[in-house]
């Protein structure tokens, strides 16, 4: 009942990056519109109270683009024909066009937000592993719930430090939809001001918050055997 890693598959990147309270021009906002759409297809552009939605359809690769008073949200769900880089980098001209035309000061701090599904050699129910292997779960020890359990899981925290302000937000959970499969997020948060000429940072990381998962989180689940 061991993690097969070699079955890691991305399910969701969001980009979320923090602003000063700031108040958008509505012809700024079409034109942002305009300019990210010829490149990167968004077909959707809806204005709501406090900003704008892109939303591109058609296919799998759904991305969207969601601004506020005080956000930038990028997002890109089931990216089936996507490799990761190229969703950096269509990131990286979408913040670029940002600061460009809509012209923000700098970005308070930046989330990202990665989630993977990984399976068991065998194919087996996730919620085993994660409750006999991982949490020492065995036997009857769940009767007194009373009722069956459809998903078990597993969260830690680990906040910034003085040399690091980085603070990662991990859940290692069986998936609600196909209890074969095992749901990993990492949501880390990076607690510093970026500027437009430090947008490379917002890639690299991008990069910090898959590898968590890709070499840490691994680590961790491999240990269970």
């Amino acid at each position: 009942m061991n993690i097969n890693f070699d079955t890691l598959n991305l399910l969701s990147v969001i980009n979320r990056l923090r602003t000063p309270p700031l108040r958008y021009d509505t012809n700024k906002q079409k034109e942002y519109f305009s300019v990210v759409s010829r490149k990167l297809g968004f077909s959707d552009y809806l204005e709501i109270p406090t900003g704008f939605e892109l939303k591109s359809k058609g296919n799998r690769d759904i991305q969207k683009i969601k601004v506020t008073s005080d956000n930038l949200t990028m997002a890109c769900d089931f990216p089936e024909k996507m490799q990761f880089d190229l969703i950096k980098k269509n990131f990286e001209f979408l913040i670029k066009e940002f600061f460009n035309i809509l012209t923000p000061p700098f970005f308070l701090f930046q989330t990202c937000v990665i989630r993977k599904t990984v399976t068991t050699y065998d194919g087996s129910d996730t919620r085993k592993f994660l409750a006999e292997k991982v949490c020492r779960i065995e036997g009857n020890k769940l009767q007194p719930f009373g009722r069956p359990v459809h998903t078990i899981g597993v969260r830690f925290l680990f906040p910034p430090f003085k040399d690091n302000k980085t603070e990662f937000n991990i859940q290692v959970e069986s998936l609600v939809r196909d209890i074969k499969y095992l749901f990993i997020e990492n949501s880390a948060n990076f607690f510093y001001t970026i500027r437009k000429e430090n947008i490379k940072n917002i890639l690299e990381n991008l990069n910090v918050t898959e590898e968590f998962i890709d070499e840490n989180i691994k680590t961790f689940l491999s240990q269970f055997k």
